[in-house]
């Protein structure tokens, strides 16, 4: 992977293990790209919990399991949408 990429990937590894973290929430993850969301949750080795803010619900819901994959994406994911 690209050098940023992996310098995230083993940050946030380093990151739970030094501070013991077993959750972790990640604000604006819908505006990263869905292969990196999936790499950072399996780096982590905890939990990640997105917010997605979005209506449409389908939509939302990829950001736990991308169907056309089958891949897990994240933990789980809040949604604060405006009305």
């Amino acid at each position: 992977p690209p050098f940023v990429r992996r310098k995230q990937l083993e940050w946030v590894r380093w990151f739970v293990d030094e501070y013991d973290v077993d959750l972790l929430r990640l604000d604006t993850a819908g505006f990263v790209q869905w292969g990196f969301l999936s790499e950072l949750q399996e780096a982590a080795r905890v939990p990640i919990i997105g917010e997605v803010t979005a209506t449409n619900l389908s939509y939302h819901a990829r950001f736990q399991q991308d169907l056309p994959t089958g891949r897990t994406t994240l933990a789980g994911v809040l949604n604060f949408p405006l009305y």
